[in-house]
């Protein structure tokens, strides 16, 4: 299975071009003599866009084409990465919060989520301080268990409560009412 973030589409792209650079880029397709032809509007369009350049009867993917699917040069992967690093993959009783893996489909709905409902938002910083401040907050009060599914927390957009605890936090003040 490919999976192909549409974020990354250039506007100088359509949908089926983009398509067919990511597969050029990852070796997917190898346009020789007898398919040359076939590939040709493409082709031309990346050319003319420089994504590639012919050089004789050859193809050469030029440095634009790889950066673009370069995942290390994300920054908005980069971003969700720090977050995705930071939330804990499971709670100490053992229950599972979110995937281990960046090859994980879970993984590209949840970095596609983070992106729409954060990062482009300009939000990121400030949400990665809550999570930081509702992770002590957490510990301190021995309800690491109780944290939610990762899914859940970006959809709930709930890192909103842990914004502004950072005093409470660091100054121990934590305390608890129970209705009984």
């Amino acid at each position: 299975m490919v999976i192909i973030d549409e974020n990354l589409q250039p506007n100088d792209l359509d949908l089926v071009t983009f398509i067919f650079l990511f597969l050029l880029v990852q070796g997917k397709i190898h346009p020789s003599s007898y398919e040359f032809d076939l590939y040709r509007p493409y082709l031309d369009v990346l050319n003319e866009f420089k994504y590639i350049k012919f050089e004789g009867d050859q193809v050469i993917i030029l440095e634009k084409s790889k950066q673009l699917f370069d995942r290390e040069l994300r920054t908005d992967e980069q971003k969700f990465l720090e977050i995705f690093n930071t939330y804990p993959i499971k709670t100490p009783g053992g229950r599972i919060l979110r995937c281990k893996s960046t090859e994980a489909k879970e993984y590209y709905v949840l970095l596609e989520k983070y992106t729409n409902k954060v990062i482009k938002k300009g939000k990121h910083d400030v949400v990665l301080k809550a999570l930081n401040n509702e992770l002590k907050y957490r510990r301190n009060t021995n309800n690491l268990e109780y944290m939610p599914l990762f899914m859940t927390w970006i959809n709930g957009e709930q890192w909103d409560r842990y914004m502004d605890m950072e005093d409470i936090i660091s100054s121990n003040k934590i305390s608890y009412s129970r209705d009984v």
